[in-house]
């Protein structure tokens, strides 16, 4: 496993560990890592191909989907080629702020986003097929 396979799971270790007990320190987190995190993964291409294959698998035309964590938009970005609406729920500003300024450099106009915590940024009445 090659050195950045490692960093994104311990990365995902810390910020699993704060999200219930230290929200403001996984915040703080992602204010950082919000700074690498596209670069981060394009060093890894399997990645972003298996990201693909997921959401291929599970996001279909009609869709309305929900993709919490959504960070700078990703799987986002690429479920929302598929979808008729994606929402995007994430608790750091800072990632939001990459995926707006991607939406509107790529002029998307099927996405939705929300700042905060899963399940509390989605109002109860929202329903999501996929």
């Amino acid at each position: 496993m090659n050195f950045l396979r490692r960093l994104y799971i311990k990365t995902t270790n810390i910020t699993h560990g704060y999200q219930d007990e230290q929200p403001s320190k996984l915040i703080s987190f992602y204010h950082l890592w919000s700074r690498f995190y596209d670069v981060s993964i394009k060093l890894d291409p399997a990645y972003c191909k298996n990201l693909r294959k997921m959401i291929d698998t599970v996001v279909a035309h009609d869709d309305i989907t929900l993709d919490c964590g959504c960070g700078t938009g990703l799987g986002t970005i690429y479920a929302s080629t598929i979808a008729q609406k994606v929402v995007g729920v994430d608790p750091s500003k800072d990632m939001l702020i990459k995926l707006r300024n991607k939406i509107e450099k790529q002029q998307i106009s099927n996405i939705d986003i929300r700042e905060g915590f899963f399940p509390q940024a989605i109002e109860h009445k929202e329903t999501f097929k996929s």
